[in-house]
């Protein structure tokens, strides 16, 4: 890295001499020329933060303290003084819904998502192209190698592969400097400080961010000639982004942006240990500075009406004593007219002030004493802030934000929910009215009654009862409508819900791409991101690209680039992709395109679409192939339950024939004999024949064998036919499943 004290020759601008300056851009002559100036620019740097105070206060001060209000849950000082009054009177509500705040959060949750949290930087650093200086070298050293007779191929392939050499070099110094741009900034924790700045943008409408060059001690052991081991100390440059309050600033009231501002001026609040550590950075006028301090040992800070509101809001001591010992300094960045600086006495030696040309000056005032004055040290003469509008307004540099779109919104948030806590307690029990006339002598209404109202008269009819009872009407409906009614109007106008979850419309939607890339949300949400794209993130990177291409001594980060901010465009093309793919999934979800679609790599792309990391969600090749496996298995054993279920009920079926047919036969049998023996009976009475006992148990058993005979033939023919049945029923559900599993393996 280059010497902390070194030439400072700036790349875009011609006002610094060949000279030694420092790293805040600061050197001896720009010391020098504070001394010799007169404390006439400091009196201008005073004039011109007046007119900015009073153009403010006349115009946005109010609208901005009522912001900070709404976004801290606070009522203006008569608003609460008179709800106060009310409440101690009659013990009305006094509460405030935080309906702001609760949007101001969520919207800032949102947006912070979606330019931070994600895989990517939101930001690119792309190489340029070649030169024709770049060509013209690479054509060169093709004719010399060619003339030398060193080149073996043709020219032009020669040429094409230096260009391409070139463009690979260029692009892998774009690389590096993105890492160490990532690096810088985690070092100096500038999200934490652009968080800030996209909260005060989302509620105030504006918020402000500022890139400093400041100082970085390094320690480092190193061994002398002598042997002898020494720690050695060096103050190197380092870069940061800080937060600065919008209450702080004051611009040029004809800016509409920071490159149409003639100026921008910073208030500081010093305490004495501030001031006097100013004394030790360069370009700082340690006289002046002690002699102010010598002069002024209590401070000279004088409060503004601002500060003593915002104190009041965020409940701290306004004592006006409490300010003793701190002093008001005026940080001046802006352009300079060449007659002013040599009217009044600015010179540098070997600089020649042209007195039509304006020159970038850095200038900080206390009181009316100049401690600082210098050009702008930024290799490309900017404002070194960044301010950054939610919602742009055409003729002034201060943006309209949620806080400002929802003032008539959370008026009457406010008041219906007051009236309805109010409405409850009033009516929650009956009026009381009683008749004092009809009370014995000395008598007072009863505390049972208590905490009721009561209500006292005196005569009236005497036949009507001495107390009577009135119940209020109860409205708590009607105001919840009024509250839903505003409420959803206060979505309407912002374009945010009251849920940090996206709501997306149903999957089988036939316009689900339209409706969800042209909802009123969506549309205002990339309007706020293409804001802090354009007026943050891209002029922030460009501040650190150009510090490095300066200060860096690494010589593989530099290379001419440009910067793009890709928080929009990454935002649409993301949301843009998924709704394709998600819609494309859902056309083909059908069993004719199921044979020829890979589910798998649809959803991994719609997984990847929504920043989601599809491995681990989807399972892979090898899961797959686990899960068909154990799939096939069960299925098969299923199939095999089901034939075995089968048979048996066909076995249970025969059976159950088979007892039926055995049933049947065993009755037909005894029907046989009974009839043999009523016949036999009817012919021994008619032929009067004797027939003895034994001859007929020798009848009975030759009937009987017979019978049984035929039984068994019968069961026999009968477990015939059932195993043909069986075995047939078997083969057809084998060819079934056979033919299942054929399918299913294609």
């Amino acid at each position: 890295m280059p010497e902390f004290e070194t030439l400072y020759p700036p790349a875009e601008s011609k006002l610094i001499p060949d000279e030694q300056v420092y790293s805040d851009g600061s050197s001896d002559a720009t010391e020098s020329a504070i001394s010799e100036a007169s404390d006439n620019i400091g009196m201008l740097v005073q004039k011109d933060f007046q007119t900015s105070h009073d153009s403010r206060k006349n115009s946005q001060e109010d609208i901005m303290l009522a912001c900070e209000r709404a976004y801290r849950n606070k009522y203006d000082m008569p608003s609460q003084g008179e709800l106060s009054q009310r409440n101690q009177e009659s013990g009305d509500s006094t509460v405030w819904v935080p309906y702001t705040r609760t949007k101001v959060n969520i919207a800032v949750a949102k947006t912070y998502e979606k330019i931070l949290n994600t895989n990517d930087n939101p930001w690119t650093i792309s190489p340029d192209e070649l030169t024709a200086y770049e060509k013209r070298r690479n054509e060169m050293q093709v004719q010399q190698a060619r003339m030398s007779g060193r080149l073996m191929e043709d020219p032009n392939e020669a040429l094409a592969k230096l260009t391409e050499f070139d463009e690979k070099a260029k692009l892998k110094s774009c690389e590096n400097m993105e890492e160490l741009i990532a690096e810088q900034m985690s070092k100096g924790r500038t999200f934490e400080e652009v968080g800030k700045t996209i909260l005060q943008q989302h509620y105030l409408g504006t918020g402000v961010a500022k890139f400093e060059i400041g100082v970085k001690s390094t320690e480092k052991w190193i061994e002398t000639e002598q042997g002898q081991w020494t720690l050695q100390q060096t103050e190197v440059p380092f870069p940061k982004v800080l937060f600065k309050s919008l209450f702080d600033l004051f611009f040029d009231p004809y800016a509409l942006n920071v490159e149409r501002s003639r100026y921008i001026i910073e208030r500081h609040m010093y305490m004495r240990s501030d001031l006097t550590s100013l004394k030790e950075d360069q370009g700082f006028d340690k006289v002046k500075i002690q002699q102010l301090i010598s002069d002024n040992p209590e401070g000279n800070h004088i409060g503004l009406d601002y500060e003593t509101t915002i104190r009041g809001i965020n409940e701290q001591d306004q004592n006006g004593r409490g300010s003793e010992g701190y002093y008001d300094v005026l940080e001046y960045w802006g352009a300079i007219g060449g007659d002013k600086l040599l009217t009044y006495g600015f010179d540098i030696p070997g600089l020649d002030i042209e007195p039509t040309a304006s020159y970038n000056m850095e200038c900080w005032v206390c009181g009316n004493v100049t401690i600082k004055l210098q050009l702008n040290p930024h290799a490309v003469q900017r404002i070194p802030y960044f301010v950054v509008p939610y919602q742009e307004n055409t003729h002034t540099i201060y943006a309209s934000g949620i806080a400002e779109d929802l003032f008539g919104v959370q008026d009457t948030i406010n008041s219906v929910t007051r009236a309805s806590i109010d409405n409850a307690a009033f009516s929650h029990a009956p009026i009381t009215e009683i008749n004092v006339d009809m009370l014995k002598s000395g008598e007072q209404p009863p505390d049972v009654l208590k905490p009721r109202s009561i209500f006292l008269r005196e005569g009236g009819d005497p036949k009507e009862p001495m107390v009577r009872f009135y119940q209020p009407t109860e409205n708590s409906q009607v105001l919840h409508n009024v509250y839903q009614m505003f409420s959803q109007i206060g979505t309407d106008v912002t374009g945010i819900s009251s849920s940090t979850e996206e709501s997306l419309p149903a999957a089988n939607s036939p316009n689900m791409a339209v409706s969800m890339s042209m909802t009123q949300k969506n549309i205002l949400q990339r309007t706020v991101v293409a804001n802090i794209d354009n007026y943050l993130i891209k002029p922030l990177i460009e501040m650190y690209y150009n510090f490095n291409m300066q200060w860096s001594e690494r010589e593989e980060i530099k290379c001419s680039a440009h910067i793009t901010a890709n928080g929009v465009t990454s935002i649409i093309a993301k949301e843009m992709r998924s709704q394709q793919l998600m819609a494309f999934a859902q056309m083909t979800m059908n069993p004719q395109d199921a044979t020829i679609i890979n589910r798998k790599e649809v959803l991994e792309e719609i997984a990847s679409s929504m920043d989601r990391e599809g491995q681990r969600f989807i399972l892979s090749d090898r899961e797959i192939a686990e899960n068909q496996k154990q799939s096939g298995e069960q299925q098969k054993q299923a199939s095999m339950a089901e034939q075995q279920g089968v048979i048996d009920q066909i076995k249970t079926e025969n059976q159950g024939e088979l007892q039926q047919s055995t049933q049947k036969s065993q009755a037909d049998y005894r029907k046989q004999v009974l009839m043999e023996e009523s016949k036999k009976q009817q012919i021994a009475m008619k032929e009067e024949v004797d027939i003895t006992s034994q001859e007929m148990d020798l009848l009975k058993q030759l009937r009987l064998g017979q019978q049984q005979q035929q039984y068994a033939e019968m069961n026999a023919r009968q477990a015939q036919q059932n195993n043909m049945t069986s075995s047939a029923q078997t083969q057809q559900y084998q060819e079934r499943n056979n033919a299942q599993s054929n399918k299913n393996q294609s």
